[in-house]
């Protein structure tokens, strides 16, 4: 995956996209580094749109009844808990 990005970062153009791995799941701070990666960038320009792009579709099938917490809970933590993590970085010191 990360030469794929890379080649997409190339053929937009690094000075308008960047690529960094980042696992919104897990740690905080690379979500905190991620944000820094782009800080220059926001701090230069003014911030008018925001667009976190961390997300997952959930393909289960279980009822309610059937509910695993813990496939539940990773879908919240990359789709909401991610996607707060970023724009509370993001947002720092702009």
């Amino acid at each position: 995956m990360n030469s794929l990005c890379q080649r997409a970062v190339e053929s937009i153009g690094s000075h308008k996209c960047s690529y960094m791995h980042c696992d919104v799941t897990v740690d905080e701070e690379q979500v905190k580094n991620l944000a820094e990666l782009n800080g220059p960038k926001l701090r230069a320009r003014r911030l008018d749109i925001m667009f976190s792009n961390a997300g997952i579709v959930s393909n289960s099938t279980q009822t309610i009844l059937e509910l695993n917490f813990a496939r539940f809970g990773r879908l919240f933590a990359i789709n909401a808990r991610g996607m707060a993590a970023y724009m509370k970085h993001a947002m720092t010191d702009l």
